[in-house]
């Protein structure tokens, strides 16, 4: 689990910027924020690594290196193969689901939470001591609309006499379009019941994310309006600094996260031991075939690179 703890500056920052928004906040509303604020950073970082390990030209696709370097499923199925090689040839949906499940978990608990003891937008617009126009704008932003609920007196079984009077309560729900899915897919996810899900159902989920992302960051610049929430959809190369990375010769793009680079040199490297094998088969570069074979190496080799 990924964690950003927010500095002194940081919290100054947001501080001045909520004396404004919200100039009745409370100690604990402002500690809220933060954590808030917190797990925002987490669902973006979470959404930068899908992106730049999963996603290709605006798409969730299979045609990635994670993907390619594991899910390559031997013809006699999985029997008897050891379990690190199972580990490899499962990686990439392994990893492609546990990141989805991650994103669902984030985006759904910082909109709802799972109750009212729980740190999220709602709780923090009902609980936090703000004024009633902020709150309404935080859930106009997230889609959460409140219905009055009645719960009926409750009575002894037994002598029939009440033990408790009738209750209104309000019940709060996420109009986002697919949001109700990402809730329900959560709840059975956490409740262990196994779900197969193809790559339509992976694309839908993460296009009802990126619309909660979008929702999110609008409910954060009613708050915390000096900060810029605007999104880019393209690789987030600017969260982690360029010259962090240096320019290896298995990928054409110097932004990716070391895990892609890693895995794509681990292909390439593959590839490259079958090109030396060829080459001491032919020599002299005589045999056809052989030749042939060389060129379509090369040419996988250059679609990781540029995958």
């Amino acid at each position: 689990m990924l964690f950003f703890d927010l500095s002194v500056e940081t919290k100054r920052k947001i501080d001045r910027s909520l004396e404004l928004s919200c100039p009745d906040i409370c100690l604990k509303g402002k500690e809220a924020f933060y954590d808030i604020d917190r797990q925002f950073s987490e669902l973006e970082c979470q959404d930068w690594i899908f992106r730049s390990c999963f996603v290709k030209d605006g798409k969730v696709t299979d045609d990635c290196v994670i993907i390619r370097f594991g899910d390559f499923w031997p013809e006699e199925g999985l029997r008897g193969v050891s379990a690190h090689v199972a580990a490899q040839k499962m990686f990439g949906s392994f990893a492609r689901d546990a990141m989805l499940d991650r994103m669902i978990l984030s985006v759904v608990s910082l909109i709802m939470g799972r109750g009212s003891d729980e740190n999220s937008f709602l709780n923090f617009a009902n609980q936090k001591c703000i004024p009633s126009e902020i709150e309404a704008d935080i859930k106009n932003a997230l889609k959460i609309v409140g219905e009055p609920v009645v719960q009926p007196a409750k009575t002894c079984r037994n002598c029939k006499s009440i033990i408790r009077g009738e209750k209104s309560t309000v019940k709060y729900s996420c109009k986002i379009e697919g949001f109700d899915d990402l809730k329900t897919y959560r709840d059975k996810r956490a409740a262990h019941r196994d779900r197969k899900y193809g790559l339509d159902d992976i694309r839908l989920r993460y296009n009802i994310i990126e619309d909660c992302i979008q929702r999110v960051c609008q409910a954060m610049q009613v708050v915390y309006p000096d900060a810029d929430f605007s999104v880019d959809w393209e690789k987030r190369s600017h969260i982690i600094s360029k010259d962090y990375f240096r320019h290896p010769p298995w990928t054409t793009n110097p932004g990716e996260p070391r895990i892609v680079q890693n895995l794509k040199e681990l292909v390439i490297r593959r590839y490259r031991d079958d090109l030396g094998w060829l080459q001491s088969l032919d020599p002299s570069g005589t045999n056809q075939s052989v030749q042939k074979r060389m060129d379509e190496i090369c040419g996988k080799i250059e679609k990781i690179r540029a995958s």
